[in-house]
């Protein structure tokens, strides 16, 4: 389970305090589950997608919504991995990715095919474009085919990524992500992550089971502009450097545009509706949340905060 109330002072460099709207953007909508079943193999073909600018009319989802690369700098992109499973079944690419649910004992067997290089709009630097999957928080095998982050998975031709789940691997919710050393936080940021589930992360609480709807969710933060000319929302960076990349670690933070905003959000969207009722997921309720926080520049400074809290 994920405890969604953190909130710890920012550092004197740090941007100030998070914007929380006090307007929901709409009810939560869950990523989809994409499981092992029977068969202890999840096989699915991945593709990495990057958005064009805004007015392109190629954007990615973030929560559900459209949004598309910044226009300006070509490292602030967003972008998802859009699935296709076996049995026909095909998911866009969006951020929050498909949560992959396995059992100890199974088998992750992706077919990866990067077309990030793809997109209307600016180029990217070539190392930029490459790229390989991370399942951030297994004890599994780093080599070859593996969990391996040395691996380069270039723009052309597709890349096997097979796991091996030991049969006494622990349970709990971890995620997977991209991880080519260089842009590994250009691509998390623009959303190439989502939930990797094994087994049941309440077996260590069994009593709880059942009693409770139980919600799959992603905590991030993040910067989106709106184009003026266009209406559409953009993927903004509020500590990058001359070039594009995000800040290092420790670094003073650039001052932040005057028209974005730095938002907390679950599942991509600022306080989400519960279902039905129309209440805030901020209104004392208890509830069991499986997921993660996907924060690859600000949870590192320390500067964590609750995207439910009231404004």
């Amino acid at each position: 389970m994920l405890v969604v109330a953190v909130a710890s002072g920012a550092p004197l460099n740090g941007p100030g305090p998070i914007i929380v709207p006090a307007e929901s953007a709409g009810p939560l909508v869950e990523p989809p589950v994409i499981s092992s079943g029977s068969t202890g193999v999840l096989k699915a073909d991945v593709t990495l997608e990057r958005a064009g600018p805004p007015g392109s009319n190629d954007p990615t989802l973030f929560g559900g919504l459209p949004l598309y690369s910044d226009p300006v700098e070509p490292l602030r992109f967003a972008a998802g991995y859009a699935f296709a499973t076996p049995d026909g079944k095909s998911y866009p690419a969006q951020f929050p990715a498909p949560t992959l649910k396995v059992q100890p004992g199974d088998t992750v067997d992706l077919t990866v095919r990067d077309r990030l290089a793809d997109a209307p709009g600016l180029t990217l630097p070539p190392e930029a474009a490459i790229t390989n999957v991370h399942t951030h928080g297994l004890v599994v095998s780093p080599l070859d085919e593996g969990d391996n982050v040395y691996r380069t998975m270039t723009t052309e031709g597709s890349f096997r990524t097979r796991v091996v789940i030991p049969p006494d691997h622990q349970p709990g919710v971890d995620w997977y992500h991209a991880h080519r050393h260089g842009y590994v936080a250009n691509q998390v940021y623009g959303g190439l992550a989502g939930i990797l589930q094994i087994g049941d992360p309440l077996d260590p609480w069994p009593q709880y089971k059942g009693k409770y709807t139980e919600r799959y969710l992603d905590l991030t933060l993040g910067l989106i502009n709106t184009d003026m000319a266009t209406g559409d929302r953009y993927l903004a960076n509020p500590r990058a450097f001359p070039g594009g990349q995000l800040a290092p670690y420790g670094t003073t933070f650039p001052e932040r545009p005057a028209a974005g905003r730095r938002e907390g959000r679950l599942q991509g969207r600022p306080r989400p509706r519960g279902p039905g009722d129309g209440n805030h997921y901020a209104e004392g309720r208890t509830r069991p949340w499986r997921g993660r926080s996907r924060d690859v520049h600000d949870a590192r400074h320390g500067d964590a905060a609750d995207p439910l809290a009231a404004p």
